[in-house]
């Protein structure tokens, strides 16, 4: 049957249906460790912090993991009131771009100010309490009056 322009349109090759399933089935994993096997090679990892950041030793985690609980805040707000993007932006006071990063935890660009305004925006209130670093000597100065 001629195509639209009026050229004809190509034989088509039969099909391979067993090439076809073989494709498309799932490839086979490797078997699960079972026994003493298993137990080895779970006792070889180390046990981590509940958070990421501070496992890797960045310098900046727990900045990243205070923006993290921000964003993950202004999200559950968003749909627990199922707002739309439109009026998500309006009453955050950002474009979409920026809530399409926030959404998606692409933290970089935004400031962590920005982060508090929208969660205060949103009717929430943030406090935000400092406390001494644990096995951090303190240093105290002779003249330091009370």
């Amino acid at each position: 049957m001629p195509t639209r322009t009026g050229k004809p349109r190509p034989k088509r090759r039969p099909r391979d249906r067993e090439a076809d399933l073989m494709r498309a089935a799932p490839k086979k994993s490797a078997p699960l460790m079972r026994g003493r096997r298993r137990n080895r090679a779970l006792d070889s990892h180390s046990e981590g912090a509940e958070n990421v950041l501070f496992d890797l030793g960045l310098p900046e985690a727990p900045v990243l993991a205070f923006r993290a609980e921000l964003a993950a805040a202004i999200n559950k707000a968003i749909a627990r009131r199922s707002l739309s993007d439109r009026v998500a932006c309006r009453m955050m006071r950002m474009t979409r771009e920026t809530l399409s990063q926030l959404r998606n935890y692409k933290l970089c660009r935004i400031p962590t100010e920005h982060l508090v305004g929208a969660l205060t925006a949103l009717g929430y209130s943030v406090k935000i309490s400092v406390l001494a670093a644990r096995g951090r000597r303190q240093h105290r100065s002779s003249r330091a009056s009370r």
